[in-house]
């Protein structure tokens, strides 16, 4: 609507290392956060310092080291600013420049805690990741992949519990546009296939249909079949149907997703329902009846930064998701603020985490019911100045970590205390942990917690 979300305004030296960057989250004109920046003569980036709130005292300092070829080596990360560092990140390369090694001291006891080691070729591919998630010196998971001479990952093999035994199997066949047309799974490692994903392409290498063999019987399970067409303002518009029963002979879509692109290629408005007659006929997304539509904001790199769905009959919004991004515009946290709950009132209901992540800007988690951990050994922190302020009695003064993963982590910063209380969600005894208000973050045990 041009009114900018959000800014951020950079200060830059004379060789354009950005030294500071100041952070206006909700674009008001206030700074709510601060990042200041060192570096060498090398330009390489020694010392961080996170003012999360902008009150001109850093709460989190991160200090790199650099080998002669420029690769961070080490990471101290101070979480409190107290001087002490708390954790410490130690990476290995090889001569290329390719991180062999990570590992993680999450206590900075001088023991690491958790590592992943990585194997390369000579095109510095990929070939073996293994992950020690306990750092005994012994892989808990493994993943192999290979390539083709033309770059495209043609096989990969999943030992999820490094037994030394393949889970699951992965090969892909590629045309030679390097469109992958084929993925032949082997759910379970025993050498028979079990699932196979057919693609199709136009000429200019778009996804035209898609067909899931889930059996592997040789026939088709589910078909998805893809309409694009260029309108004449350079736009995209795009509807695929689902049909769950290709087999039959009959033409018989169950439901259909019709998409709206920007002359880059980025979805800007999406609608989603059952299929009716003449969908496929539709030039504008406009034209498609739907109980909902989502509009997507996106940043001058294309990243996703905002996501709301209105109600198409009345325009009241049902869900607004808003993404929280790293310097990489990688998808870092969601903000989900959803009418299931209460209402979309500018409070999240939910927080998902994808990625490492310290809460601070409370501004929209007031009321907060439900943080959820999405991946894999994932480090998050919060505060109990951070708890104060996003509980309410809305959520009962508690918040509740899911995990659905292994090998996340939480620090709970500053006066926590670890109770007998439990809790019981999704068949699992929850334990609860307080502050000295008395407010709860109830957490899913296969969560690891830190008292820092």
């Amino acid at each position: 609507n041009g009114k900018a979300i959000s800014g951020r305004t950079d200060t830059l030296d004379k060789d354009g290392n950005v030294l500071k960057s100041e952070y206006d989250v909700n674009n008001d004109g206030t700074t709510d956060s601060i990042t200041t920046r060192e570096f060498d003569k090398l330009g390489n980036n020694t010392v961080e310092n996170i003012d999360k709130n902008a009150d001109g005292k850093p709460e989190v300092i991160k200090t790199n080291k650099f080998d002669e070829q420029g690769n961070a080596i080490k990471t101290d990360v101070d979480l409190n600013a107290d001087g002490k560092t708390d954790k410490i990140i130690t990476r290995e390369f090889d001569k290329k420049g390719n991180p062999t090694k990570v590992s993680t001291d999450l206590d900075a006891d001088g023991t690491p805690d958790k590592s992943t080691t990585n194997e390369f070729n000579e095109k510095n591919q990929l070939v073996k990741s293994s992950n020690d998630l306990n750092n005994d010196g012994t892989p808990d998971n493994i993943t192999e992949n290979e390539y083709d001479i033309y770059g495209n990952r043609v096989k990969s093999e999943y030992d999820y519990n490094a037994d030394g035994t393949v889970d699951m199997i992965d090969n892909g066949v590629f045309d030679d546009k390097g469109n992958q047309i084929r993925i032949v799974r082997d759910t379970d490692g025993d050498g028979t296939i079990d699932r196979i994903y057919h693609h199709s392409y136009d000429d200019k290498g778009i996804l035209s249909s898609a067909t899931w063999d889930t059996n592997a019987d040789g026939k088709a399970d589910d078909l998805y079949n893809y309409v694009y067409l260029h309108k004449e303002n350079s736009e995209l518009f795009r509807i695929f149907t689902y049909d769950a029963t290709p087999d039959d002979g009959i033409n018989n879509p169950v439901w259909y997703i019709a998409s709206q692109f920007n002359d880059k290629g980025n979805i800007i408005e999406e609608r989603k329902g059952a299929y009716y007659e003449g969908v496929m006929e539709h030039t504008d997304i406009k034209e498609v009846s739907s109980y909902a539509t989502t509009i997507y904001e996106r940043d001058i790199y294309g990243n996703i930064t905002e996501r709301t769905t209105y109600k198409v009959a009345d325009g009241e919004t049902i869900q607004k998701v808003s993404h929280g991004l790293n310097s990489l515009g990688a998808t870092v946290y969601e903000e989900i603020d959803s009418s299931t709950h209460d209402r979309v009132d500018g409070n999240a209901d939910k927080l998902f985490v994808y990625k490492d992540f310290t809460i601070s800007n409370t501004d929209h988690l007031i009321g907060l019911q439900n943080i959820d951990v999405k991946q894999d050994n994932i480090e998050m922190t919060i505060s109990d100045d951070v708890l104060d302020k996003i509980t309410n009695d809305h959520n009962s003064h508690k918040v509740i970590v899911n995990s659905k993963k292994s090998g996340d982590v939480l620090n709970l910063d500053g006066n926590f205390v670890k109770t007998t209380d439990t809790e019981a969600h999704d068949g699992q005894d929850y334990v609860k942990y307080t502050d000295d208000a008395g407010n709860a973050l109830i957490v899913d045990p296969d969560v690891t917690v830190n008292i820092i």
